[in-house]
């Protein structure tokens, strides 16, 4: 019998061929958390009835339905290339093993996730919530000292069920967490001292697409541009990067995470917006560093995720 607490919780996904059409969860992940939420409109009447004072129970419905919430994962070394495949959209895959699977992005269209969490109630039941349809509305990667990488994505999801039954848990074999000590930073081709920082994507969806007839969301499409950015503490070396703010020059960052054969690694061409290195103690100066990933040419060469690894497949 499983423990009637957070410790018997588990989380699944799987990829779905059809958008929207729920599927057996076969991946499973170490979360910290989960905060999906399942949100029903109510429509209440406002038609007179002569004295009624109160809302009745004949006077309201069930509306739209609206899925959406954070997880919150520790980066590591296996399953990680199908979670940023469904938040950039285009993935190649090379190699024989280990496999290099370079994400970029593409096209968000058609792609779909089923998300299975496992939440235990109090008599040892781990209740299954199941979610179909779900994109990824946004994306964080952090890390600082003395910290696994921590992955937040945001979702929306088409509806949520739980009368599907709760998938056994089975996890990949010889995965392994990243953390700080496993990274390595550059930018403009030299390493720069970082404390912590983070990378985050943003995949602009339209979410209103509710028609009559059906109170649950049809497939959101793209309705505007991908915002990749960066916010990173550094301490202050020289002017470098300071100049490149002010002459408007852009630089290559590298932001690599290894560990044995092992590999994630976000890179691209960044547009340095701030950084001023202000004098507020005796101590070194910090510099905190932010702005955007920009394209020279293709959607690619803004930003790529590489994910090395022993799995052949996303």
């Amino acid at each position: 019998m499983a423990t009637g607490s957070g410790i018997s919780g588990q989380l699944g996904v799987a990829e779905e061929s059809t958008w929207g059409t729920a599927v057996t969860v076969t991946r499973f992940y170490e979360l910290l958390d989960e905060n999906i939420d399942l949100d029903i409109a109510r429509i209440e009447s406002e038609g007179i009835r002569s004295g009624q004072r109160v809302l009745r129970s004949d006077d309201w419905v069930g509306g739209t339905k609206r899925v959406t919430g954070p997880i919150t994962l520790e980066l590591a070394t296996k399953n990680i290339a199908l979670l940023f495949k469904h938040a950039l959209g285009s993935v190649v895959t090379t190699g024989a093993g280990p496999y290099t699977h370079t994400i970029s992005p593409g096209d968000l269209t058609g792609k779909g996730l089923t998300v299975q969490a496992g939440r235990p109630s109090d008599d040892g039941t781990v209740q299954p919530f199941t979610w179909n349809g779900v994109k990824i509305l946004d994306w964080e990667l952090s890390f600082e000292v003395n910290k696994h990488v921590k992955l937040v994505f945001t979702v929306v999801a088409k509806d949520q069920t739980t009368a599907t039954a709760l998938a056994s848990a089975s996890y990949t074999s010889g995965l392994q967490l990243l953390s700080f000590v496993h990274g390595a930073i550059t930018i403009g081709g030299s390493a720069a001292k970082v404390k912590s920082g983070s990378i985050k994507g943003v995949n602009a969806f339209n979410l209103d697409r509710i028609f009559t007839g059906d109170s649950t969301i049809s497939e959101p499409l793209e309705n505007g541009r991908r915002q990749y950015s960066f916010d990173l503490k550094c301490e202050f070396e020289s002017l470098t990067a300071l100049n490149r703010i002010v002459n408007g020059t852009e630089a290559a960052l590298s932001l690599a995470f290894t560990r044995g054969s092992d590999s994630v690694t976000v890179a691209g061409n960044i547009r340095s917006d701030k950084g001023m290195p202000n004098l507020a103690n005796m101590d070194v100066l910090e510099q905190p560093l932010s702005g955007k990933f920009v394209a020279t040419a293709a959607d690619s060469t803004a930003l790529t995720v590489t994910v090395v690894s022993g799995e052949s497949t996303p």
